[in-house]
């Protein structure tokens, strides 16, 4: 009898499932003591809910640390292939607080303006897939399967909903959407739509 091959939605429910902060910190910690470049791009989709290929075409000078919308800084994801943006659709991305902004300090001391955040030793730029896997790793050795699907989307998502929650705070549903929306690369105009497979509780 001919069986049909297993249902692939659970492995994309665990792709998209958010990735607790906790989790994620534990994550970037664990590689941190590996000496892994590849924490730099961890740690940017963490703190700016950037895609895996945005944060390893980022460069030093792209980061600010003064200003944004919330007086820590913003990090500038520029036009076209070279700079990563999906579509080729350049966006500012706020850094939300301290915390972010230490994390965000970290990555770039001791580098060049011209120099890529997420670089191989050689100082070339990384391929998105090297740290992709390396939250995979990292994720795994703590929490076996829970997480053996997920990626920088994980992140992405958990940053996306406490960006969304900040904002809450500042401005209604509508313009609180909107900038969620901008924030990710969605664009401005998309409404819930375009962020309710990342922000679960649209208060």
């Amino acid at each position: 009898m001919f069986s049909f091959p297993q249902s692939t939605k659970e492995n994309a429910y665990k792709k998209d499932k958010p990735i607790p902060a906790d989790i994620a910190k534990v994550a970037i910690a664990d590689l941190e003591k590996k000496d892994s470049e590849a924490v730099s791009g961890v740690k940017l989709s963490f703190c700016t809910g950037m895609r895996a290929e945005e944060t390893t075409c980022l460069k030093v000078k792209n980061i600010h640390f003064t200003k944004g919308e919330f007086g820590f800084g913003y990090v500038v994801i520029v036009r076209g292939p070279e700079g990563g943006a999906k579509g080729g659709r350049p966006r500012k991305i706020p850094i939300i607080d301290q915390e972010a902004q230490d994390a965000l300090k970290s990555i770039v001391v001791g580098k060049n303006p011209e120099d890529y955040v997420v670089a191989k030793p050689n100082g070339t730029k990384m391929e998105p897939g090297t740290v992709e896997a390396a939250l995979r790793e990292a994720l795994k050795e703590r929490h076996g399967n829970t997480y053996l699907y997920n990626s920088c989307h994980g992140l992405r998502k958990t940053f996306a909903q406490r960006y969304y929650d900040i904002c809450r705070e500042k401005y209604d549903k509508k313009q609180a959407i909107a900038k969620t929306n901008a924030v990710l690369g969605h664009g401005y105009k998309r409404g819930p739509q375009g962020i309710k497979s990342y922000v679960k509780n649209m208060h």
